[in-house]
């Protein structure tokens, strides 16, 4: 069930379908060859676009991430948006931004 509405490229996702096309893998027309480095591309923007800070071992998991399928990956990457997202609309209800 979908709680919350968004742009279909962060979710929430109510299916494997929506968050596969969410991916950029799909929406580049499923290149041969490129799902993981795509899958690692969608979840370090996701982090940069959040402002999230990552260290060597970071990146180390999200390589290792990024190997999943791109639909698991897109959950991953609407969750940061949606949780930056969240923060932001937090902020400002109190005045902070």
């Amino acid at each position: 069930m979908t709680v919350a509405t968004s742009s279909q490229s962060h979710g929430p996702f109510d299916n494997e379908r929506d968050a596969s096309a969410a991916s950029s893998w799909a929406r580049d027309g499923r290149p041969s060859g490129s799902m993981t480095t795509s899958n690692i591309k969608d979840l370090l923007d996701a982090c940069g676009s959040a402002g999230v800070m990552v260290g060597s071992y970071d990146i180390e998991v999200i390589q290792w991430i990024g190997g999943f399928e791109p639909s698991t990956c897109a959950v991953i990457v609407g969750l940061i948006g949606r949780a930056h997202s969240a923060g932001w609309e937090s902020a400002r209800a109190f005045g902070e931004h």
